[in-house]
């Protein structure tokens, strides 16, 4: 009601809409600076007057002011910020921001939004290859070298690459701030024949309660992102990744980044599971 009582150039709308935050390189490595960009769309033509960045305790945290405008059109502004430098692990981002019209003071600094941002060294990452098998309908997924050798070279006859693949963590990387993920085999005497990932401790340890049905292959396999259990965010620079269950007896479990791939599966029947929309159950490299 208030807006209709001003003038429309003078209409006092949303200074925030949707920050976002991009990482220059996409990956940064240890020990090497890497510029962070924040753009955010606005219903105001913006200007920013002055920032800065401050570093510790793996939290890089951005300030800034902010000039907002009145005006009926949206507008956005771009704050690129370098980093020095951080070791391997996932850091937190933090933005705030104090902002003023043209006509007024700065008002205090508060937060806008938390990012997490991983930084790591590419030796430190491995690819996880997708390969399927059309008589039995089953994927398979795995960042094992032999395994990959073994099924390219047809030593296990009917599977083939599906041209899938993308990044994770070798076993060894990051421990203190990723997530292993264990691996499991379904017993083909428990109608399973089947390979089962997950990076949730509580599925994991569900199945080891079951060794009827699944042997434990390797507690950690490979090490991912975590996604927000409330919203299946994953940090900045990294990406979701899908799992989606066939929805039959005769379990087979397919992993994807691609969200193309991830609806077509459910179109095909198949059960999308993890968290957000569409549900994600890890978070890969780029």
């Amino acid at each position: 009601a208030l807006a209709l009582m001003l003038p429309s150039w003078r209409a006092a709308q949303s200074p925030y809409l949707s920050p976002a935050l991009s990482v220059r390189p996409a990956v940064p490595t240890p020990g090497s600076p890497f510029d962070l960009v924040i753009r955010d769309t606005t219903g105001v033509v913006p200007t920013v007057l002055d920032s800065g960045l401050t570093v510790g305790d793996g939290v890089v945290d951005i300030r800034a002011s902010i000039q907002l405008g009145y005006i009926d059109f949206s507008g956005f502004y771009e704050l690129i910020s370098t980093v020095p430098s951080l070791p391997s692990g996932i850091h937190t981002v933090r933005y705030f921001a104090r902002t003023k019209r043209p006509d007024t003071e700065l008002t205090d600094y508060f937060l806008i939004k938390t990012w997490r941002v991983i930084v790591v060294a590419a030796s430190e990452s491995v690819t996880a290859v997708e390969f399927f098998n059309a008589p039995r309908n089953h994927y398979f997924l795995t960042t094992d070298a032999d395994e990959i050798d073994a099924l390219d070279a047809k030593i296990f006859p009917g599977w083939e690459r599906t041209g899938e693949q993308f990044k994770v963590l070798q076993s060894t990387s990051l421990p203190s701030s990723t997530f292993p993920v264990c691996r499991f085999y379904g017993k083909p005497e428990a109608n399973l024949d089947t390979h089962f990932y997950s990076g949730t401790t509580s599925e994991c340890e569900l199945l080891l309660e079951h060794p009827d049905q699944w042997i434990l292959e390797r507690l950690v396999a490979f090490r991912v992102g975590q996604v927000n259990f409330a919203d299946g965010a994953c940090p900045a620079n990294m990406i979701r990744v899908f799992r989606l269950w066939n929805g039959s007896s005769v379990v087979n479990h397919r992993y994807t980044t691609s969200l193309l791939v991830q609806q077509q599966m459910q179109a095909l029947g198949w059960i999308a599971e993890g968290s957000g929309a569409p549900p994600a159950v890890w978070c890969a490299l780029p």
